[in-house]
């Protein structure tokens, strides 16, 4: 759904295929939703587009919302902060469905049950927005998505009232609507998890959940309007399963869902315990040095999503209670012996690391799993430095006193 990378084949199309005004009565728009893939990390939610179809001049293309161009000057610098440019694309049918049948995933058709009217506002709004100077948009992975476009543009050319039958939505917030599409990811989930901000644990309510194709052709399923004829009815007519998904045989489990965060995370935990009342202090030492150094960097990146990129998704994001960004100051000072400045910093991360792990269940922000035995590593560690410095600094304090006596 995120990013998707096609051949614009425009030249396989007459400009007449392109306007509304050449519709005819057989003319059908069509939702087109393909399940997730996993040989890419943009594919793990899915995708939508249009399908305008019309048997009768041999129109049959695709409207895709999901398209950047990587020519795009400064690209990676753009993509990292979130400006971006996204576009909207038109593309052969056929090639767009033989791309997801070599991947194996499924795609499915739902027409939208529109007036001919409708059928060509649908159209001229499309062909106004493909224009060069209206294509482009800036991504937004919550609210302006290749699935959110869609349904903006039916509901904005819709020329009757609409209502949504939300007795059968489920609420959910957006951090757990993308849990369903990761499970099996372990990895992937720990990084998108810790990666999102507090906006990832609002509710998201009917039209937001939109922002997943699935949730799209869902919730779209649940809008109905008065027909004058027949009553209520709905703007999606029933799914036809255009590819079929290819089951792939699993032999083995994937180590990665083996050697999961969570397990890591508890292991790395156990160690640490093992190291601390048993671990000579050199090693302690590296340890600390090497786990904060890691932990402050994350902290930092965290830090920057938030204050500089556009990805609102990730503002205000709480795992810099366990990844501060202040274990940057507090490894510098530690290396330079500067003790005063070691306790400062220890109780700061102390302080920020409790608040996490008395408010887990509290906290606005939901956290992965594997936080938590990574908190109780960090507040180990610094009750020991705590220890460590008060018991030194106590024994010379008394040293002093027995001399100057």
């Amino acid at each position: 759904m995120l990013k998707y990378f096609f051949v614009l084949l425009l030249s396989l199309f007459g400009a007449s295929y392109l306007s509304a005004q050449n519709l005819t009565r057989n003319a059908e728009i069509s939702l087109i939703t393909c399940s997730p893939g996993t040989q890419e990390l943009y594919a793990y939610f899915g995708h939508s587009a249009f399908r305008v179809k019309d048997t009768s001049t041999n129109t049959d293309i695709i409207f895709n919302y999901g398209v950047f161009d990587f020519d795009t000057p400064n690209f990676y610098w753009k993509f990292i902060q979130g400006k971006l440019k996204y576009e909207l694309a038109i593309q052969p049918t056929y090639h767009f469905f033989q791309m997801y049948a070599n991947e194996g995933r499924e795609v499915k058709e739902e027409k939208l049950l529109l007036t001919a009217e409708e059928k060509k506002d649908v159209l001229n709004y499309l062909e106004w927005n493909y224009k060069p100077e209206n294509r482009y948009y800036t991504y937004d992975f919550f609210y302006d998505n290749c699935s959110s476009k869609i349904w903006d543009v039916v509901k904005s050319q819709l020329h009757t009232d609409y209502e949504c039958n939300i007795d059968n939505y489920e609420e959910k917030t957006f951090r757990q609507m993308l849990h369903e599409y990761l499970e099996n990811a372990t990895w992937i989930y720990f990084g998108i998890d810790i990666a999102l901000g507090l906006p990832a644990d609002k509710t998201a309510d009917f039209e937001e959940q939109m922002f997943l194709p699935d949730y799209l052709s869902q919730n779209m399923s649940l809008v109905s309007r008065e027909d004058t004829i027949s009553g209520k009815r709905g703007i999606l007519d029933k799914e036809n399963i255009v590819i079929r998904k290819q089951e792939k045989e699993q032999n083995e489990v994937m180590l990665g869902n083996i050697m999961n965060p969570v397990l890591i995370a508890w292991m790395l935990f156990i160690g640490v315990v093992l190291l601390t009342f048993f671990g000579k202090y050199n090693f302690k030492r590296w340890f600390d040095v090497i786990f904060f150094s890691l932990s402050g960097l994350l902290g930092v990146f965290f830090l920057f999503l938030w204050v500089g990129t556009d990805h609102t998704a990730m503002n205000a994001n709480m795992d810099m209670l366990w990844a501060n960004p202040f274990s940057i100051l507090f490894v510098i000072t530690f290396i330079r012996q500067r003790t005063r400045l070691i306790q400062v910093f220890t109780f700061l991360l102390l302080i920020s690391v409790l608040v996490l792990l008395v408010g887990w269940f509290f906290l606005p922000q939901q956290f992965h799993p594997a936080i938590f035995p990574l908190a109780l590593l960090i507040l180990l560690r610094m009750l020991n430095s705590l220890f460590t410095y008060f018991f030194n600094y106590g024994q010379r304090s008394f040293a002093l006193k027995y001399v100057r006596k």
